[in-house]
């Protein structure tokens, strides 16, 4: 009899036991259970980039970049630069006040170029203009053309966290001057298999060209242009250079060719002025073109 109380006294024992084990467990996952996820910090600025909708050819507008505080607390926070990738159609638009050589080709005719911009200031309203792109609206290959950003827009703010990574608006425009009726009066063709590098840009005596005609097959009747149109001053749109003598024995068995031009006038006149051009290639019924700076 006394054996059998002290088997049972045991066995509640360890019953008891389990419970107080399986009541820890979940006392431990309760709040995991019940927790609710780290709130997401509020967004503190939206940024866009601004200018008139309609544009005509030999425009020069400035494109703003405007930041939006979001907060009151954003709008307190001292910003000490901006940085971001500009993106833009060259032919279409000239950017007067950077260097070309600094941009790159990305996805076929398009470009981008790296901005860093000082600031050093808070905003004065709830929008305000940090800086100002000015560019040169120019005879390219399309009616509608887009500003924008490339990756994050980064601004860097005196607090603890040193930046922000803000959302940045693009901005389509469109170029009144290139349609007349229903056709498009475009140097370039969307779509065209032809490419066309060029350096050095800014160019000073020479240009030195790679030209290809992608998945063309050789066409021994087509024949090759090349030439520089001048973009500015009483003879924009007529043509300064052209490389066609240069390029008649090319693109016979070859899809890829070389060509070292100079920047003379013909009969060995004077080198070009200073000053912007359109280099456009054309082969077949295809075309591409690209911005040169004469320096």
């Amino acid at each position: 009899m006394e054996y059998i109380i002290t088997k049972t006294i045991t066995l509640q024992q360890v019953c008891m036991l389990l419970l107080c084990v399986v009541a820890q467990v979940l006392a431990h996952l309760a709040p995991n259970l019940h927790a609710q996820p780290t709130p997401t910090p509020p967004q503190e600025f939206t940024a866009s980039i601004r200018m008139p909708r309609e544009v005509s050819i030999g425009d020069t507008v400035r494109a703003a970049i405007v930041l939006r505080a979001l907060t009151p607390a954003a709008r307190q926070l001292t910003i000490t630069s901006v940085e971001f990738l500009f993106r833009f159609n060259p032919s279409v638009v000239y950017l007067l006040d950077t260097n070309l050589s600094r941009a790159a080709y990305y996805g076929g005719n398009n470009m981008e170029v790296s901005i860093a911009r000082p600031v050093n200031r808070s905003l004065q309203a709830q929008e305000d203009t940090l800086l100002q792109i000015p560019l040169l609206i120019t005879w390219g290959d399309t009616e509608f053309s887009e500003l924008k950003g490339g990756g994050e827009f980064k601004i860097n703010v005196v607090d603890a966290v040193n930046f922000r990574s803000v959302p940045l608006e693009s901005h389509l425009f469109r170029i009144r001057d290139v349609a007349w009726g229903d056709s498009l009066l475009t140097l370039n063709q969307l779509g065209s298999p032809l490419s066309m590098t060029l350096g050095p840009n800014p160019a000073t005596n020479v240009l030195n060209f790679q030209l290809s005609i992608g998945n063309l097959p050789t066409q021994p009747l087509a024949v090759p242009t090349l030439s520089l149109y001048f973009l500015q001053g009483p003879f924009a749109g007529s043509e300064a250079i052209s490389f066609r003598d240069d390029l008649t024995p090319l693109f016979r068995s070859r899809r890829t060719e070389m060509l070292r031009g100079e920047l003379r006038f013909p009969n060995n006149g004077p080198r070009l002025p200073r000053g912007l051009y359109l280099c456009r290639f054309a082969y077949a019924t295809y075309a591409v073109s690209r911005l040169v700076f004469v320096q």
